[in-house]
């Protein structure tokens, strides 16, 4: 309110507008009526106004603005939190075709730079479960006229996994868990019961190689075992698109994995290594190979006092 202030009795009130009008209506007794009347055309209705104590509006305003600071650096940490968490559960689920069971034969194996035995001196089968077990058996052929002292890699008689003469004797059985290597292109075995070593070594007991698909669909893998540089080329077998699988395992101590027609086993108490190999034929199992007690291992599918079945499953038709 202005005017010309003329007169003897004119009256100058100081004050925000707002807060000099309803100190004024308080006077007169009509507050209510003029807050109904605001309410009516402002759309509101307001409360009557307090003078803010000094700084008040700058310490709101600084809160404020470190609130909303907080609030983006907890939005960002969600965020990466949130990308980290996908990429973790992306890398530790392998593509299908890695988890699916597996039975591989070794056709040859040379070691850098020595020369390496001739590739059919050993019949080589390696059974993996989807969820990483593996057992690994190593069987040394008896000598022939056409053994010699060195090889290389070339063609050479596939090892049938179910030919293994009397006279044959074990040179490696060992088992443990397999998985990806960080870059996806090769494999890691590390090694929970093992033949050659009743302690396994920390340096010894992981092994680790690159795999590179050859053009006939063999696989060629090369890395270190105890500690040597060696090339292997292995084939994987048909085991046909829904193959049973079955694992049982002895803590520490031994293992068991059945993949489709196949089964193999290894365990050790103290100095004694028990192994065998088994093929299933007309609904029944039968001995490739045993060498050690069979009293130690349950029948397949079986249970036995020490060892604990940690699956039984079947691989999904593609």
């Amino acid at each position: 309110m202005a005017g010309s202030f003329d007169r003897a009795d004119d009256v100058v009130h100081l004050a925000p507008c707002d807060d000099a009008v309803r100190e004024l209506c308080d006077l007169l007794g009509c507050r209510d009526e003029l807050e109904k009347l605001w309410a009516e055309t402002a759309g509101l209705a307001a409360g009557p106004s307090t003078k803010p104590e000094p700084n008040q509006t700058e310490d709101e305003l600084a809160q404020l603005m470190d609130n909303a600071l907080n609030l983006n650096a907890a939005e960002k940490n969600a965020e990466i939190m949130a990308e980290n968490t996908a990429a973790s559960m992306k890398s530790s689920q392998p593509p299908s075709d890695e988890r699916k069971a597996t039975a591989s034969i070794r056709l040859s194996l040379a070691w850098v730079p020595e020369p390496a035995p001739v590739p059919d001196e050993e019949n080589v089968l390696v059974l993996t479960a989807p969820t990483g077990q593996y057992v690994d058996i190593r069987i040394k052929l008896p000598s022939t006229e056409s053994s010699t002292a060195s090889s290389q890699l070339s063609e050479t008689p596939i090892n049938d996994p179910s030919n293994v003469p009397r006279s044959s004797t074990l040179s490696w059985g060992f088992a443990g868990i397999a998985s990806r290597t960080p870059d996806g292109k090769g494999g890691r075995w590390s090694r929970i019961v093992d033949s050659r070593a009743v302690v396994i070594d920390a340096d010894q007991e992981v092994d680790e190689g690159q795999e590179e698909t050859l053009p006939n669909g063999d696989t060629k893998e090369t890395g270190t075992m105890d500690g040597k540089e060696y090339i292997e080329v292995w084939r994987t077998l048909d085991v046909g698109s829904l193959p049973e699988v079955w694992v049982s395992e002895k803590k520490d101590a031994g293992m068991i994995v059945r993949v489709g027609e196949w089964a193999q086993g290894v365990v050790r108490n103290n100095n004694q290594v028990s192994v065998f190999r088994a093929q299933l034929k007309d609904g029944k199992w039968a001995d490739v190979y045993r060498t050690g007690l069979a009293e130690v291992f349950p029948a397949i599918g079986e249970s036995l006092e020490g060892w604990e079945a940690v699956g039984v499953t079947t691989e999904p038709k593609l």
